[in-house]
């Protein structure tokens, strides 16, 4: 399955992305804040979460999520839908 990395996954419209690229069967890279969001989103089947103040793991979550697993179609952002 095709990768995402999603910042700000806790809230708003990140949670959103979050939720919907999960459903579609997406591996998500999530940031939040703080580690009681992390709870919430590592609650949710695909998602991986990382702290956004750990920029170790953030770095490492987006080098997988852009070499190990490249998506065969392209998909637009502006609403999620294929180019």
């Amino acid at each position: 399955m095709p990768a995402v990395l999603v910042t700000g996954a806790s809230r708003g419209i990140g949670l959103a992305i979050t939720r919907h690229m999960s459903d579609l069967g997406w591996d998500v890279y999530a940031t939040a804040r703080s580690a009681a969001d992390l709870r919430d989103l590592d609650r949710m089947p695909r998602v991986h979460p990382r702290l956004a103040g750990d920029p170790e793991k953030v770095v490492a979550a987006v080098d997988r999520a852009l070499t190990s697993r490249r998506p065969k179609r392209r998909y637009r952002c502006d609403n999620l839908s294929r180019a």
